[in-house]
């Protein structure tokens, strides 16, 4: 079967792409991808030994607010939706399925000139455009979450990546931080995300001096140079995400909908801050709907004071601390995203549903 995958924008959007089409490849599936011409779309897909086909727009009209701009990316649109047509009518898949982003909306637009089976996957609580324009038209969308506001949808779960399942001394060698961080340390990772958070990052200057933490070790993802200060290793972006999820007790992360799927099925002890200025305010929603499921969550805001992260911070780590004798240096056995399977299986046989 060939199928071609569209996912760009930003991490949250490819890394349930390539885990599917990982998925599809090994069943001996001709898998093909589509992403929009932005530099850190084109890094993400390289990290993960994917070559995609780039269409040249990057971003959506809309919401910008230089006319000039506006002007330049509808243009780009309309060329990228030609050439989507062309790729198509060569290729000529057995179904195109779309994760998000602006870079959807060519696809979207092609297969129904094409007539070709198309499906939509919504990776977080509250739909994005697409999805939503999607749902309008007809086209199956699986969701990540058992809620997802704007569409009628099919819960799948949100395909995710695999790791290899490395030892905490193992992780800690890769990253080359065995000398830095003690036996005794709870490792606490912040993950920046794939378009960074410096007001994230901040944080950990001022968390990492409190005396709470004097038997902690933070691992902060996301910065410009790899450094370690203290009991602080600021590491830049990485997509082997193996031994940062091998070493970490802990993690403060945005609310991404992808992030929450792979620190969610691996169980790991999160403080989840939501990114206040994503659209329709997804990543609040997001947070609330991973905060039903899991145990060792909490929701923290900037309202809500540095006082108050450092207690939540304190109590997740006295937390673990209080777990008996569970090794934390390596990573557990994924845990399944749908009651019965997987999302990647869920998906699949929704889209088999349909063709």
């Amino acid at each position: 079967m060939k199928i071609i995958l569209v996912a760009g924008g930003t991490g949250g959007h490819i890394t349930p792409a390539i885990a599917f089409g990982n998925s599809r490849r090994e069943a001996g599936d001709q898998v093909y991808y589509v992403c929009g011409s932005r530099s850190m779309e084109k890094n993400i897909y390289e990290n993960h030994n994917v070559s995609p086909f780039i269409l040249p727009v990057e971003g959506s009209p809309l919401g910008i607010k230089t006319l000039r701009s506006v002007f330049e990316r509808s243009w780009n649109m309309i060329k990228s939706i030609a050439i989507m047509y062309k790729k198509v009518n060569e290729i000529n898949p057995d179904c195109l399925i779309l994760f998000g982003g602006y870079i959807s909306f060519p696809a979207l637009v092609v297969s129904k000139f094409v007539k070709s089976p198309v499906f939509i996957h919504e990776q977080n609580v509250v739909a994005g455009k697409v999805s939503r324009i999607a749902s309008r038209w007809k086209v199956p969308v699986a969701t990540g979450w058992h809620k997802c506001k704007g569409v009628k949808g099919v819960f799948t779960g949100t395909p995710t990546r695999k790791f290899r399942k490395l030892s905490r001394g193992a992780s800690l060698d890769e990253l080359g931080l065995t000398d830095a961080v003690g036996e005794e340390d709870r490792v606490i990772v912040l993950l920046g995300g794939s378009l960074g958070s410096s007001s994230l990052i901040d944080l950990v200057s001022i968390t990492s001096s409190m005396v709470e933490f004097v038997r902690c070790f933070f691992i902060v993802l996301g910065t410009d140079e790899d450094r370690v200060e203290n009991k602080v290793a600021y590491l830049s972006n990485r997509w082997d995400m193996s031994p940062i999820y091998g070493v970490a007790d802990m993690v403060i992360c945005r609310a991404g909908g992808a992030t929450l799927a792979e620190i969610g099925e691996l169980g790991i002890p999160a403080v989840v801050v939501p990114w206040e200025k994503a659209s329709d305010g997804h990543q609040y929603e997001n947070a609330l709907s991973f905060l039903e499921d899991k145990k060792s969550v909490r929701i923290w805001t900037p309202q809500m004071g540095i006082a108050e992260l450092v207690k939540i911070i304190d109590e997740l780590e006295n937390d673990i601390s209080r777990k008996p004798n569970t090794e934390y240096g390596e990573l557990k056995e994924l845990k399944n995203s749908t009651d019965d399977d997987n999302a990647v299986s869920a998906l699949w046989r929704l889209i088999l549903s349909h063709i």
